[in-house]
């Protein structure tokens, strides 16, 4: 007997999801689409865990529930990869940064990474055709920036991530420790490993805009 296959599509854009939810269907005996960041986790949370999604379909940044601001995409895909590992991912992008590219793909891992202008009705179903049969898949825009992988080289990690998150926030240095589980010289080192990696920016404002132009924050 053919198991029931489930995909959960989080898209706040009533259009695409619109559109995405009716590709889906040709696929998959059930859509369930969710555009919050709040019911995404809900949905997640309710999913169980020896039954996982089939596929999920994830853009970088999403609205909160009852909130105007958008979030990062970012955890919420770590919290379904932590939760269903079995699920494949299709992620896009607004951005295209090699440091931000390959630290998906090396801390996410999604079996489609796709560039969100190139997601045409063609490109969307040869994606999902590609996952379903067990091939990765990176749209055209994505894969010259896989050649040169600095973030997946290891140089840039998820903590390195949360120090130029919380500068970018306004913490200083001295009040990082609190916040990252690190000593104040572990966070200065890799604050200077970070500067040389970002041509040297004289000061964190610079350092916070030199990460945020190459999409690591």
């Amino acid at each position: 007997m053919r198991k029931h296959t489930t995909a959960l599509l989080i898209e706040d854009f009533p259009i695409l999801a619109r559109y995405y939810r009716e590709a889906l269907k040709s696929y998959f005996d059930e859509v369930i689409l969710v555009d919050n960041t709040t019911d995404a986790l809900k949905a997640l949370e309710a999913q169980p865990v020896d039954a996982p999604f089939n596929l999920a379909i994830l853009h970088e940044t999403i609205s909160d529930k009852g909130k105007n601001n958008r979030i990062d995409g970012f955890a919420l895909a770590l919290e379904l990869k932590s939760r269903h590992p079995d699920t494949r991912l299709l992620y896009s992008i607004n951005r295209l940064s090699t440091y931000l590219i390959g630290s998906i793909i090396r801390e996410i891992a999604p079996e489609a990474l796709v560039f969100r202008p190139d997601l045409s009705e063609v490109e969307f179903v040869h994606a999902i055709k590609s996952i379903q049969s067990g091939k990765p898949y990176h749209s055209p825009s994505i894969v010259p920036h896989m050649h040169y992988d600095i973030a997946g080289s290891s140089l840039v990690d998820r903590i390195d991530r949360n120090i130029l998150h919380y500068l970018g926030q306004g913490a200083r240095t001295k009040d990082l420790p609190r916040l990252i589980a690190l000593s104040l010289p572990s966070i200065e080192k890799r604050k200077k490993q970070l500067k040389n990696l970002l041509n040297d920016p004289e000061s964190d404002y610079q350092l916070i805009l030199a990460a945020r132009k190459q999409g690591l924050i």
